[in-house]
């Protein structure tokens, strides 16, 4: 009796094996066709009518690859053979994202016409469009655009907006058919950047000129921040702005094309001058003016006692303070890498970059 039960076990398991094998293999092997790029496979399996829309473990589908592969062929005929061009991954990564990473504008405007969503968006946020203008094509922008593409959209991590992720990546073309289009250059992120002040921080001199042209505030600065301990009338400083964040992050040319534009070079946002907190003068031998009611020289210079004083937590806050966040920058580089590896599927990853 015993040897009838595992006979009949060892029988349903392999027809289990069997069954499972005619439903999965040949889709399987549709992806993998159309990751050889091997289009007569691709064809022949299509005959068989197996699932174009079969996915992988981590959701990506045979039309995920087309894009990432950038195979405009490939991804007419399974669109044509009902891939769904809505699909997405285990990530929220849909094949309209992966075209944008890429910026192509033709598979983006298939994929468009096909019922993709203009304003598909990862998890965090991210839409088609921010990650377009990122890519730098101008064609690929007013694609999504010309569909509906929420222009002024910001993502939720960090509350960025598509001209912000362009200004920082440096893409006057894009800065200007956004600008065109509507976008604010106004808007600030969580964090208080403005587009400008993002193109600032990254050094990008052409993208600060067409923002400027374009009528942004040379004199730009992150909002007031609030003391601890202070009350929203009292013990409160002003941010810093365009002109020290160039300072600060070490782009010379930079600050120099702002002063030519008009910047002031004795503002102190901070209590202190870019040249006061950056010149490499000993102590013994800084003159530099004192600032404000507190009358210090420089947050470098203002004691030698309170120089030693000062813990690393408290430097590292000046300095980031001047700098724009370089800690929380580095954290979020590091957390942008991470989402990279994860980004499309286990074996390849998707393109990003860093941001806050």
């Amino acid at each position: 009796m015993v040897e009838k039960i595992v006979r009949a076990g060892w029988l349903i398991a392999w027809l289990f094996m069997i069954s499972f094998e005619a439903a999965g293999a040949a889709p399987v092997r549709l992806i993998e066709a159309v990751k050889a790029a091997d289009k007569a496979a691709i064809r022949a399996l299509l005959q068989q009518r197996v699932d174009v829309n079969a996915a992988e473990p981590d959701g990506a589908t045979a039309l995920h690859w087309a894009a990432r592969a950038n195979d405009l062929q490939t991804a007419e005929v399974l669109i044509r053979a009902g891939a769904n061009v809505k699909a997405a991954n285990r990530y929220g990564v849909t094949p309209l994202y992966l075209a944008c990473t890429n910026g192509n504008p033709a598979l983006i405007e298939m994929l468009l016409k096909a019922g993709a969503d203009p304003n598909t968006a990862l998890p965090e946020g991210e839409t088609a469009l921010m990650t377009a203008a990122r890519s730098g094509n101008v064609d690929a922008v007013n694609a999504l655009v010309a569909h509906g593409a929420d222009i002024n959209r910001k993502e939720t991590w960090r509350g960025q907006t598509a001209l912000m992720w362009a200004a920082s990546e440096g893409h006057s073309d894009v800065i200007r058919v956004l600008l065109a289009h509507g976008a604010d250059m106004r808007a600030r992120s969580n964090g208080g950047f403005t587009p400008l002040l993002f193109a600032v921080r990254e050094g990008n001199i052409g993208t600060v000129k067409t923002l400027l042209e374009a009528g942004a505030d040379l004199n730009e600065s992150l909002p007031a921040r609030r003391r601890a301990g202070g009350t929203p009338d009292a013990e409160t400083e002003t941010g810093i702005n365009a002109f020290m964040l160039a300072v600060g992050n070490v782009h010379y040319e930079l600050a120099a094309f702002l002063l030519d534009k008009g910047a002031d070079p004795n503002s102190a946002p901070l209590g202190f001058t870019a040249y006061g907190c950056y010149h490499p003068v000993p102590l013994d031998r800084c003159n530099a003016v004192p600032v404000g009611s507190q009358n210090r020289r420089c947050p470098t210079h203002a004691s030698p006692a309170r120089a030693r004083r000062r813990p690393a937590a408290t430097e590292r806050r000046r300095h980031d303070a001047v700098t724009g966040g370089g800690g929380s920058r580095h954290q979020f580089a590091s957390r942008r890498a991470r989402h990279r590896t994860r980004s499309y599927g286990s074996r390849e990853a998707g393109v990003g970059t860093w941001w806050w």
